[in-house]
């Protein structure tokens, strides 16, 4: 598993079923927390969160992978990796998409920062400023 930056499209938290509808990208590392916000337009949450780093894991950790264009994004498997993602106690924490879930529509704060199709880590710079 690698260093966790911004622009990482990850899962937060241990409670949150690892899921499309619940992938967050991070937009800033600060003071061991990374400050988060959901993609989907279907989450309840919106605004930044702030979680504590090592509570977060990269969807890339679940063996998944993302594409994002502006108005939607869509969670596959990866054709080559698989879940190397564990819970505190070390238990393979595996991907948990129900039919039918791995299309997303993408929230209205992100559609401009996905203008066109973008593969991971492409992304305007602007897009990530950390909050003071």
């Amino acid at each position: 598993m690698s260093e966790l930056k911004a622009r990482d499209f990850v899962i937060v938290n241990y409670c949150d079923r690892p899921r499309a509808g619940l992938v967050a990208i991070v937009t800033y590392i600060k003071d061991g927390d990374a400050i988060c916000e959901y993609l989907s337009d279907n989450t309840y949450q919106n605004g930044a969160i702030a979680f504590p780093v090592k509570t977060v894991t990269k969807i890339e950790d679940f063996g998944m992978m993302i594409i994002v264009s502006q108005f939607q994004y869509i969670v596959m498997r990866h054709p080559t990796k698989v879940s190397v993602a564990t819970y505190p106690d070390c238990r393979i924490r595996k991907w948990q998409e129900m039919r039918g879930e791995h299309i997303q529509p993408l929230k209205k704060k992100w559609r401009n920062v996905f203008m066109t199709p973008r593969a991971i880590g492409e992304f305007p710079e602007d897009a990530f400023k950390e909050e003071d």
